[in-house]
């Protein structure tokens, strides 16, 4: 009998043995579910794209789990409230790995949180997909398991430059910068005197704030004695909006090119008329731009996210944010997708890299990554701001920056 026993535990160890990493097995996943985090900004600065970004998200499981999941498995979203502060935001991944026991990340939200986060996802081996930042150092050098989809402000800006050079045909533009003072602004900066330099263009302002300024009377008063003509800004959109009421103020009217944080309908209604025509880039496309994946989420937004929202009515325009959000979660689904049913996070890591080339519809153009290369997208859509049918035009299609 013992010798029998003996015989049932070796063939049971082995027929174990062979089973594929299931429950149990893999961080985040059991039979029926796979676990995953957000690590977003709900009461800081940054809480309106932070909210935004966190509904997109939001929309795209409701939309996986209401088909039936990804290889059989619905997701679970868990989320952390960093509030923009780096400190909160490595104590909320902790927790979320610790108390949820979560597979990945996603749309993880400021570039700040990002940063600080890079050693423990190193250690916890924790992919981090779509962050909502727009910081070089995202991708360059490539981490493991950081795989970026927004453009950085640094060829966001080139591009912008190309467009005033190339498109509106200025000869020698006046051009200056007032950026948040902090590695999102400084990528800004490097990215604008990359490209003065290519065309042969004089900064003639170089002006800085810190993070949750409300005044900005001496950087305006500073481009106008500089003779800015065009007035470059990376940060928030309520620190654009408060740069151009305070243009106003001193009968100072350039032309302000923003990119993906000032790109909001918040800051349309803040700054009114003022907004009117100003220019910007941004990674993605919005609602209004004639693409399949627009349409498709301006359809199931109208009829799914007064249920997930409250703040949201049928028929409200899709906030650029959410777009992203939305986005991020397409990018991590085709992941899941690819790595099949006895999916590791080795194995999500691998599916990822075989992107080429892959598209959602236009909502952002192209998606690639491999081995070497985290940098996802890199695409940039201009667009011309017009506050009175609360909208952003487009004025191309997807460019990337002259090499």
């Amino acid at each position: 009998m013992k010798k029998l026993m003996l015989i049932m535990v070796f063939f049971a160890a082995m027929l174990f043995a062979t089973l594929p990493v299931m429950a149990g097995g893999v961080p985040g996943v059991d039979e029926k579910t796979i676990k995953i985090g957000m690590l977003t900004d709900f009461s800081g600065p940054g809480r309106h794209p932070g909210h935004e970004c966190y509904m997109g998200v939001k929309m795209w499981v409701d939309q996986v789990n209401m088909k039936g999941g990804i290889n059989g498995r619905k997701i679970k979203l868990f989320y952390g409230d960093h509030g923009w502060d780096p400190s909160r935001g490595m104590a909320e991944a902790r927790r979320l790995v610790a108390q949820h026991d979560i597979f990945g990340l996603v749309g993880t939200c400021a570039s700040s949180v990002n940063k600080v986060l890079m050693p423990f996802l190193k250690k916890e081996k924790l992919p981090n997909i779509g962050p909502m930042s727009v910081s070089r150092f995202l991708w360059d050098p490539p981490k493991k398991y950081t795989f970026a989809i927004l453009t950085d402000t640094n060829r966001v800006f080139q591009v912008l430059v190309e467009y005033i050079v190339q498109d509106l045909k200025v000869k020698n533009p006046a051009i200056g910068i007032i950026y948040q003072d902090d590695a999102w602004g400084k990528d800004g900066l490097r990215g604008l005197k990359t490209a003065a330099k290519r065309h042969g263009i004089t900064l003639v302002a170089e002006e800085s704030y810190k993070r949750g300024s409300v005044d900005f009377a001496t950087q305006m008063l500073n481009c106008k004695r500089a003779g800015a003509k065009y007035i470059f800004h990376p940060g928030f959109s309520a620190a654009m909006a408060g740069i151009m009421q305070e243009a106003a103020k001193i009968n100072y009217s350039p032309k302000f090119l923003g990119e993906t944080g000032c790109m909001t309908f918040s800051m349309l209604k803040v700054a009114g008329a003022l907004a009117k025509d100003q220019i910007f880039g941004y990674p993605c496309a919005v609602d209004g731009v004639e693409v399949s994946g627009i349409k498709k989420l301006k359809q199931i937004s109208n009829k799914y996210r007064p249920k997930l929202d409250s703040k949201f009515k049928s028929g409200d325009k899709l906030d650029p944010n959410y777009i992203i959000g939305y986005g991020a979660g397409l990018v991590f689904g085709e992941g899941l997708k690819r790595a099949g049913r006895d999916i590791t996070r080795e194995k999500f890591i691998k599916a990822l890299e075989s992107l080429k080339d892959w598209e959602m519809g236009g909502i952002f153009g192209p998606v690639t990554y491999g081995p070497d290369d985290r940098d996802g997208s890199g695409w940039t859509m201009v667009y011309k701001a017009d506050p009175e049918n609360m909208r952003f035009v487009p004025v191309t299609g997807f460019r990337k920056p002259a090499q």
